[in-house]
């Protein structure tokens, strides 16, 4: 009889046992496809945000280069007019005073000698003062261009950092989700272990005080039977 009793507790022992692996198995498989399932997302959602912010930087780029090349294509354009036109203006210059020289030289060597110094002068005091507007001209555009580069730059380089804290906080938040769901379920899984082993505790200890008040009434039964007899 008690060997009978002690197979039963054995099997259902063995059948806790086992129901508790199972459950806990359960439990760890559909932990591990949740996670899975979250990684997934996750990567999914920051490569998406990625390819958008790569597409948004690769428009904004090309739009300033665009801007750039147009500029620098009117200021081109601009210069290489008021070029012409100086020359044109110069070559009308140095006609007339071509023409006057040679009037001045049918009617006096020695006017000619004046004008032509006159000429020079006038001629070198144009010239000096075409070549400082030129100058500059060249130089205020040249330094507009360099300040809008600068400030083009700065913006992207605002925006890269702007991104790069934005993937960084989400990767932090979904780093700290990820830890108190497996706190969670590491606490819930200790709980339920504890609760199993003090319910194994109690039948075992149900299951041993039945076998002593057994054995007490089989022994107390087999020393009344002697009495009696």
């Amino acid at each position: 009889m008690i060997t009978i009793a002690a197979d039963r507790f054995e099997r259902r022992l063995v059948e806790e046992i086992t129901s508790v692996r199972l459950e806990i198995g359960r439990e760890g498989a559909a932990l591990r496809t949740e996670m899975a399932q979250g990684f997934a997302t996750a990567r999914k959602e920051l490569s998406a945000e990625i390819v958008a912010v790569r597409k948004d930087l690769g428009s904004e780029i090309a739009t300033a280069r665009q801007e750039l090349s147009a500029e620098i294509v009117t200021t081109r354009k601009d210069l290489g007019s008021e070029i012409t036109t100086a020359r044109k203006d110069l070559g009308a210059e140095i006609a007339t005073v071509r023409q006057e020289l040679s009037a001045e030289i049918v009617t006096t060597r020695k006017d000619l000698g004046a004008e032509i110094a006159t000429v020079h002068r006038q001629l070198s005091t144009e010239m000096t003062r075409m070549y400082g507007s030129l100058t500059s001209e060249m130089s205020r555009v040249q330094t507009g261009l360099t300040n809008e580069i600068t400030r083009v730059q700065t913006g992207l380089t605002a925006e890269i950092a702007r991104v790069q804290t934005g993937f960084t906080n989400d990767i932090t938040r979904v780093q700290t989700g990820l830890t108190a769901e497996i706190a969670r379920v590491h606490t819930g899984l200790t709980k339920e272990i504890g609760r199993v082993h003090t319910g194994l505790i109690k039948w075992a200890f149900v299951f041993w005080v039945g076998q002593v008040a057994a054995v007490t009434a089989l022994v107390a039964l087999l020393l009344g039977g002697g009495g009696a007899r």
